[in-house]
This record gives structure tokens, C-alpha cells and sequence, in this order.
């Protein structure tokens, strides 16, 4: 019974995707964003390959790269 949970638990977080907004956070005190990421000059971390619009009210305001 243990071997079953240990698969259906590595089977989920093999499914697990890290969500890529397009901009969801502020930039780091040096303009550091995470990867795949570059900084805006609206200060916003924006994904590399993202091809909508940022929303700000949709962005998290407190939120920053590390």
C-alpha cells in the first residue's frame, strides 16, 4: 500500500508545472527578475516569450523576485 502512495505521489508532482505569468511581480532591487524572465521598464519581471498585454491590476503589487 505504501509503494502505491509513493507513485501516485511522484506521479503528481511530476505533473506539477510552475505557472509563467506574463508579469506578476516587481523586479528586484537590481532590476533582478527570475529566469526567463527580464526586467520592464515598468519595473515588472515580464516572461520572455509572454505575448499579451501586462495587467497591473491583475499583478501582484507586494510581490518581487528574489
Amino acid at each position: 500500500m505504501r509503494r502505491i502512495w509513493m507513485v501516485a505521489a511522484l506521479c503528481a508532482a511530476a505533473c506539477y508545472k510552475t505557472p509563467t505569468p506574463p508579469c506578476a511581480f516587481l523586479c528586484g532591487p537590481e532590476g533582478e527578475c527570475p529566469a526567463d524572465y527580464f526586467c520592464g521598464d515598468d519595473n515588472r519581471c515580464h516572461h520572455e516569450n509572454a505575448t499579451e498585454e501586462c495587467d497591473r491590476q491583475a499583478a501582484y503589487q507586494g510581490s518581487s523576485a528574489p
